[in-house]
């Protein structure tokens, strides 16, 4: 159980928005440590990772200028999250490859952007699936995205997703997200693939 040392993000009913600014990286490492684990255990993914491979990818996820909400229980325990990075191009490239760093930048130049957006997860507790909270906390991360895009020249946000994680597929349609048609096969299920996909705001 993490305890919040502000008091600001508890209690399930409200969704509290964090960044680099609010807290350190240790401190969000800790509070989405247990939830990103027991979502890949027992998510699509079946996979049994270790604290230590966690907090290896979360350091990762909260290196820069992060973005996202918190779900919490009346227990302080995180139930879910959502967050995404500010990058740039060069940082797309270096840690997705070239294709998707040429069709960023594509579309930054046909559409006159100004920043992107890497979206790097939204997780659910697996004991609270169908309450709506992946819904709630990608739209209110939509709204965020809207309003930061408001005051620039645009946005183009970058996400990945696998093929049979139909719930965040289904709510990233309906938000207007779309296909790039760049796939990769997944390491540990090779015959099940990921796509990027792409939102222009």
């Amino acid at each position: 159980m993490h305890t919040d040392p502000n008091g600001k993000l508890r209690d399930l009913t409200t969704q509290t928005l964090f960044s680099e600014k609010d807290l350190p990286a240790s401190v969000l490492i800790a509070t989405v440590m247990p939830l990103y684990r027991h979502s890949f255990k027992f998510g699509v993914w079946q996979e049994d990772l270790s604290v230590e491979t966690v907090i290896g990818r979360l350091e990762k996820n909260f290196s820069g200028d992060y973005r996202g909400y918190f779900i919490f229980d009346k227990n302080e325990v995180c139930i879910a999250a959502s967050w995404y990075e500010l990058i740039y191009i060069e940082e797309l490239i270096q840690n997705k490859g070239d294709l998707l760093g040429q069709f960023a930048k594509d579309q930054l130049s046909l559409n006159n952007l100004w920043r992107i957006i890497w979206y790097a997860e939204t997780q659910v507790d697996p004991s609270y699936s169908g309450q709506g909270l992946a819904t709630k906390l990608k739209k209110m991360t939509d709204s965020d995205i809207a309003q930061l895009s408001q005051k620039t020249s645009g946005v183009l946000v970058t996400t990945r997703m696998r093929d049979d994680n139909l719930g965040i597929i289904t709510i990233n349609s309906k938000l207007g997200y779309q296909r790039t048609g760049i796939r990769m096969p997944c390491t540990l299920e090779p015959t099940i693939s990921h796509e990027y996909w792409y939102k222009i705001y």
